[in-house]
């Protein structure tokens, strides 16, 4: 099984000086045909990213409906030979459960992939927001994966105060970087995990902590954790 696969996102379109989300399907389509050119041969999957920008924005049923187009795009282009999958792109997934919660029910296929923000990063409300999508989706946590997992600066100052390493099994080495990438294949649980880099060195870090081991109670511990100050704050 290889290492790594190219795939890529639709959904936003540059307007003037800056862009805007758009689930149209013929701009949908179009960007899909452009991606492949691009690449020079078909992505692994195809996202829909963010659809929750534009369905936070009109009502539930007209937003649903959207949905359902612009997935039918995804969906074509797999059946073309286009991408081998399919899936869906979720900074903010309570927006989106909001949108399949109400009647009707939508007619939507169940995606092939479903991308959420990972690690330790995101507060307990959206691992759980990610959860609740799952079911919404239909999606089991074998095809989640995660994005952003340093929430979106690896060379942020942070990353040098805290200590992910204390997530990893007792012997396991692992630079604050590493150590933090394998975290986010855990929470919320994911199949895989999207990086942006430029450096080999980078790159070569994050593939070598794909082995590490976590110390997988203390990461339950840690989401209770996360729900109960949550809790606590929500009082």
């Amino acid at each position: 099984m290889p290492l790594f696969s190219v795939s890529t996102k639709v959904g936003y379109f540059p307007h003037g000086s800056y862009t805007e989300h758009s689930l149209d399907p013929a701009r949908l389509r179009e960007a899909i045909q452009r991606a492949v050119a691009e690449l020079g041969c078909p992505p692994a999957a195809v996202l829909l990213h963010n659809p929750e920008a534009t369905l936070r924005t009109i009502d539930s049923k007209r937003g649903r409906d959207m949905l359902c187009a612009a997935v039918e795009v995804l969906i074509r282009a797999c059946a073309a030979g286009e991408c081998r999958r399919w899936g869906v792109s979720a900074w903010e997934p309570a927006s989106l459960v909001t949108v399949l919660d109400g009647p009707p029910p939508p007619l939507l296929p169940r995606p092939d992939v479903l991308m959420v923000r990972a690690g330790l990063l995101v507060h307990s409300r959206g691992l759980s927001d990610a959860d609740r999508l799952c079911a919404a989706l239909g999606v089991e946590p074998a095809r989640r994966w995660g994005m952003s997992p340093f929430g979106g600066r690896a060379d942020a100052a942070l990353w040098e105060l805290v200590n992910p390493r204390q997530f990893l099994t007792a012997g396991h080495q692992a630079s604050q970087h590493g150590a933090a990438f394998r975290v986010a294949y855990e929470l919320p649980g994911c199949e895989r995990v999207a990086v942006s880099t430029t450096g080999c060195e980078h790159l070569t870090e994050l593939v070598h902590a794909r082995n590490l081991q976590v110390d997988r109670p203390k990461i339950i511990r840690y989401r209770q954790f996360l729900a109960a100050r949550q809790s606590t704050l929500a009082d």
